[in-house]
C-alpha cells in the first residue's frame, strides 16, 4: 500500500507500506527505494526485546483530513514466568507528521503459559489471537475482525521454527472451527475499547467499505468460511491447476445502542468464485453507497473479469468486463473519479494486468459507468501487477515536483517502470480532464 504525504509547500515523499510496522521511503518522481522511512516514534510503539509483532494490516486507512490509521497485533513474552500475553494496537500518523502514536489497545485474549506448549501446538485455544488482514473504518470507530485462523505461538517460540524451517503462516496458524471469529470495536476519539462481539468462524481478507446509519455502524467486507484460501489456495501448486474457491460479499449491521449483530447478509446472491480486491469510489468511504467493483476469477485464464456491483440490490446483480485476449489478466481496479462529479459511478477504472502470451504488463481503462473499455496503456517489458495500488493526481495549474538530482534510472528494470509509469499517468490525465 501507498500514501503520499507532503512534509512542505513543494517537497513530496511517497511511503510504501507492508505486512510488518515499517515504511519504506520512495522517491516521489523515480519510486527509486530510499530505504526505510524514520518514524519518531510515540509513547509505548517501539517494541521491546521481549515483544514481537506477529500481524500487521498491509492496508492503512486514512481520514479526510489525512491521518494515517494502521493496527498491529503483537506477542509480548515475560522469560522469568514464561507467559505471553497479546494485544491488538491501534495507532495514528497525524498529517505532515514523522511521529506515530498508539491511540488504543486491546487484550482480547487469555494469558498464554509457554510451559504447556504440546510439542507444536498449544491445548487451549481459546487464549489465542486469531488472524486480521484487515479493518473496518467509519467516522467515529475502527471495527478490527479475528478470524478463526489462530496463532499459535509453541512452534516459533520454542525453537522449532528455526530447526525445521516452513512457511510462517501455515506453520503457525490453524483454522480452529471451534471458536468464534471476533469484532473488536474501538472508538476513534480516544482509543476506548468499546466492545468485543462473537460472531461464527470466518475468514476476513479486504473491507469494501464501512458506514454510520443512525444507531448502527454496516459493515461490508469479503469472507470465507475457511483458512484454505491463504494455506492452501495460495500455493504455486494450487495456483498452475487454476484452483477454485468461493467466497462472500457479507454485510454486518452492528446496534451502537447495545453492541450487538443485528444482521449478517450476503450482499450478493451470485456464487462469486475466485473473487478478490473490492474497490469503491474513494469520495463515498465512510459513506453509504451503491457500488462496488472487484475482480472475479482471479487467475482463472478465459474467465477473469472486472465486476459492478450494486450492494443496494437485494439480488446483486453486476455489470462486467472481461479482456478480449485469453492471456490477458487483469488485477486490482483502482476507481478514479472524475473532477467535479456528482454521481457515484462518475469516474475510471485504472487496471493494472499483464498479457502472458506477449509476455508484457497492461494498464487499462475502463468506464465506471457503463463497464466498457476505453483504453490500454502496454508495457514494454513484463511488469509486476502491484497491490493495493492508489491513484494521486497532481492539483492544476500547479507544476508537478522537479526531478531531484539523483540517478533515477540505475537499473533497466527502473527506467522500463518510470517509461510504464510516465505513460499511465498521461493517458490517465488525458482521459480524466477530457
Amino acid at each position: 500500500m501507498a500514501e503520499v504525504q507532503q512534509q512542505h509547500e513543494s517537497v513530496y515523499c511517497s511511503l510504501a507500506h507492508s505486512l510488518h510496522t515499517f515504511s519504506m521511503h520512495l522517491n516521489w518522481t523515480s519510486m527509486e527505494s530510499k530505504g526505510p522511512f524514520q518514524w519518531r516514534e510515540g509513547p509505548k510503539l517501539n517494541l521491546s526485546s521481549t515483544m514481537l509483532i506477529i500481524g500487521h494490516v498491509a492496508q492503512g486507512r486514512q481520514d479526510n483530513d489525512g491521518t494515517l490509521w494502521s493496527m498491529a497485533t503483537t506477542l509480548a513474552t515475560h522469560p522469568k514466568t514464561m507467559v505471553a500475553e497479546t494485544n491488538f494496537v491501534i495507532y495514528r500518523a497525524l498529517p505532515n507528521s514523522k511521529k506515530r502514536t498508539i491511540v488504543g489497545q486491546a487484550a482480547g485474549h487469555g494469558l498464554i503459559n509457554l510451559h504447556l506448549c504440546d510439542k507444536t501446538r498449544y491445548p487451549d485455544p481459546s487464549v489465542l489471537p486469531g488472524y486480521v488482514h484487515s479493518f473496518g473504518f467509519t467516522k467515529n470507530f475502527i471495527i478490527i475482525p479475528m478470524s478463526s485462523w489462530l496463532f499459535d505461538p509453541c512452534r516459533y517460540l520454542t525453537g522449532i521454527d528455526a530447526r525445521d524451517p516452513q512457511p510462517f503462516l501455515k506453520a503457525n496458524y490453524h483454522w480452529t472451527a471451534s471458536e468464534k471469529s471476533k469484532l473488536f470495536i474501538f472508538r476513534k476519539s480516544n482509543g476506548e475499547h468499546v466492545k468485543t462481539i462473537n460472531v461464527d468462524p470466518m475468514l476476513v481478507t479486504h473491507q469494501v467499505n464501512a458506514y454510520e446509519d443512525g444507531n448502527q455502524i454496516v459493515m461490508d467486507m469479503l469472507t470465507y468460511k475457511d483458512s484454505k484460501l491463504l494455506d492452501t489456495y495460495s500455493y504455486i501448486s494450487q495456483l498452475l491447476n487454476m484452483a477454485k474457491y468461493s467466497g462472500k460479499l457479507e454485510r454486518f449491521i452492528i446496534n451502537t445502542t447495545d453492541w450487538t449483530v443485528e444482521a449478517r447478509q450476503p450482499l450478493t446472491q451470485r456464487n462469486l468464485v475466485n473473487a478478490e480486491y473490492p474497490s469503491i469510489n474513494p469520495r463515498y468511504s465512510t459513506k453509504n453507497y451503491t457500488y462496488a467493483y472487484m475482480l472475479e476469477g482471479t487467475l482463472l485464464p478465459g474467465n477473469t473479469r472486472i465486476s459492478k456491483i450494486n450492494v443496494q440490490d437485494p439480488a446483486g446483480n453486476a455489470m462486467t468486463w472481461s479482456p478480449a485476449e485469453r492471456s490477458h489478466i487483469p488485477w486490482e481496479a483502482i476507481f478514479v473519479p472524475y473532477p467535479n462529479s456528482t454521481a457515484e459511478d462518475d469516474g475510471v477504472l485504472l487496471v493494472g494486468g499483464f498479457n502472458a502470451k506477449k509476455s508484457k504488463g497492461t494498464v487499462t481503462i475502463l468506464n465506471a459507468k457503463s463497464m466498457t473499455q476505453i483504453g490500454e496503456v502496454t508495457a514494454p517489458e513484463l511488469t509486476p501487477v502491484g497491490m493495493h495500488s492508489k491513484f494521486f493526481s497532481w492539483s492544476f495549474p500547479k507544476e508537478p515536483p522537479k526531478p531531484t538530482k539523483e540517478p533515477f534510472f540505475s537499473s533497466s528494470a527502473q527506467r522500463i517502470q518510470m517509461y510504464f509509469s510516465t505513460l499511465i499517468v498521461y493517458l490517465s490525465f488525458y482521459i480524466l480532464m477530457g
